[in-house]
């Protein structure tokens, strides 16, 4: 867990200046940019809303203005009374017409008015084309307002001189005391619009819409929509909106709008904002604030190099020395580039591992003086040890029994000693040690006879090289130890395996033991244990080759025991 939450010098400096420099004012300038805009919002959508208000109560003026000029057919004493007598004056069309030339004349936005009485139609100011199918086809929703006014939403009309007004209408139905008799049909120019709401000062950054309770458009400032009027119908509004803020709504992704609601008329007065020039002010502080973090970044891009170059790269230096210093490599200095703390350091550092490989030369020279010694005095430990047994058992097999074969025995006897004595190698073959061990084992069936020793190595691994009499010290184990109070025959098998190390394993079917009463035996400094050849081996392993070799014992009571040696590979 330590290595995995392992953190460096430098990973510490960088994690504090992002985690107290760069995380707080990030968050700080998010904080100031979203308080911003909430109040760019609000106080945008407020102004825009008092405008429209305001807007609305001038146009609701103008309308009811129009409303009482259309009324005034109702208070005109001619007009009255031709309307109270109709149809018996029908043929007297000089009052309404004289009404519609005075009605033209009242308002100067008023392109045409017509009234219909019956099968006449009378009219003054333009004269439009195909104008029966207008009347055909709104004269239903006329009569269903029974005498109030019925505003048609703007459309193209064209004149007798091929000439495209585009007029909103103001209708009203005629009623006498006997009903229904005609149709007031008042055309005004959309201009009344534009003129009204100044749709150029206004509408500079957003479109105004004037919207009836179907969504029919009566004006915009929008010029796409006077491209669709000149097609020849009116346009409907496709509010395409989605609540934002309550009271605020979003046409689209790009733009936002706000509506006003006339309690007059009940039309809707929209103007749709593009978001672009809605959230300038907070875009612009958002680039102010987005040039601050990168100047923190370019900042703290040239403290780290600044750092790396003062305090990472020399604490990194030091920190691979010292590594390599732990797995032995004191031949690693260290160039002192600043004359600073981390200098003093790397001088320091350098004084160390010059002064511990001094330290490691001595202690080495030593233990190799000691090694030599102690190896020389375990080899001493085993021949006199063997030499003394042997002589007993010629002794002894020379006072029982004379036989011809006591010659082949001190033949024997004396290749051993001679390769104790006079061969001073301290490695030999393993084919040599073989024919040691063949020499030694025809001395003890002398006197031990119900037992074997069996070889089994490849002529390849004989070849190669390991201490002399090693082996030995553990076939004797085998045949003291091994075979004592055992009713069968003792076998001793010796075989060999590579792969990146020498095994060579040796095994017996004797009586075994508990290995749990070895007690460490290799590894315990009792000069009295059974054992003490198998201890003497493994020392002899450890010291001459190093820990990673040595003996292995593996035993089963009633089974037998197998030793296993591990050996480097020496060639011979």
């Amino acid at each position: 867990m330590k290595k995995l939450v392992k953190i460096s010098v430098k990973q510490y400096i960088l994690f504090t200046f992002i985690i107290l420099v760069m995380m707080p004012t990030t968050i700080i300038l998010l904080i100031i940019i979203s308080k911003y805009f909430m109040y760019v919002i609000d106080n945008t959508m407020t102004q825009k809303q008092d405008t429209l208000h305001a807007i609305s109560y001038n146009i609701d003026n103008q309308l009811d203005n129009l409303k009482d000029i259309s009324m005034s057919i109702y208070f005109n004493d001619a007009t009255i009374s031709h309307i109270n007598h109709y149809p018996d004056n029908a043929s007297d069309e000089v009052v309404i017409q004289d009404f519609a030339n005075s009605l033209i004349n009242s308002h100067k936005y008023l392109s045409s008015v017509y009234i219909t009485l019956g099968d006449q139609t009378i009219y003054a100011g333009h004269k439009y084309q195909n104008i029966k199918d207008f009347f055909n086809n709104n004269e239903s929703e006329v009569l269903e307002k029974k005498g109030k006014v019925y505003w048609v939403p703007t459309q193209k009309f064209l004149t007798d001189f091929s000439r495209n007004v585009n007029n909103f209408v103001l209708c009203r139905s005629i009623n006498s005391p006997d009903g229904n008799i005609g149709f007031l049909w008042v055309f005004i120019n959309e201009s009344f619009f534009a003129d009204n709401i100044n749709y150029d000062e206004r509408a500079m950054d957003s479109d105004i819409y004037i919207l009836d309770e179907n969504d029919m458009i009566f004006s915009s400032s929008n010029s796409n929509i006077q491209s669709i009027w000149n097609n020849g119908s009116p346009v409907k509004f496709s509010d395409k909106g989605a609540v934002l803020y309550d009271d605020f709504k979003s046409y689209d992704d790009e733009n936002t709008y706000v509506e006003f609601t006339s309690k007059v008329t009940g039309w809707k007065f929209m103007e749709i904002i593009a978001n672009d020039v809605l959230y300038k002010p907070v875009l612009e502080l958002r680039t102010l604030c987005v040039i601050v973090i990168i100047t923190y970044l370019i900042f703290m891009i040239v403290v780290y190099f600044i750092l790396s170059s003062m305090i990472f790269r020399p604490i990194k230096g030091l920190h691979k020395g010292i590594a390599r210093v732990g797995h032995g490599d004191f031949t690693v200095s260290l160039t002192k580039k600043h004359n600073d703390e981390i200098g003093d350091l790397v001088d320091s550092y350098n004084t160390m591992i010059i002064k511990i490989d001094e330290l490691m030369m001595n202690i080495k020279q030593i233990e190799e003086a000691k090694t030599k010694e102690k190896i020389k005095v375990l080899t001493m430990q085993i021949g006199p040890h063997f030499v003394y047994n042997t002589l007993n058992t010629i002794k002894w097999l020379a006072y029982i029994n004379k036989q011809p074969n006591i010659k082949l025995a001190i033949e024997s006897l004396i290749k051993l000693m001679m390769s104790v004595t006079y061969n001073t190698n301290e490695e030999i073959t393993l084919r040599e040690e073989i024919s040691l061990l063949n020499s030694y084992c025809y001395i003890q069936k002398l006197r031990y006879i119900n037992f074997e020793m069996r070889s089994n190595i490849g002529e390849e691994i004989l070849n190669y090289k390991i201490n002399k009499l090693l082996l030995q010290p553990i076939v004797e184990n085998c045949i003291l130890n091994g075979f004592v109070n055992s009713k069968n025959k003792g076998i001793i098998t010796i075989s060999a395996t590579i792969d990146d190390i020498l095994h060579i394993e040796i095994s017996d079917n004797g009586v075994g033991f508990d290995t749990s009463d070895l007690d460490n035996t290799v590894n315990k400094d009792d000069e009295s244990s059974q054992h003490i050849g198998i201890k003497n081996v493994n020392e002899r392993i450890k010291l001459s080759h190093g820990e990673r070799y040595g003996v292995d014992i593996h035993s089963e009571v009633g089974v037998g025991t197998v030793v296993e040696l591990q050996l480097p590979i020496i060639d011979s």
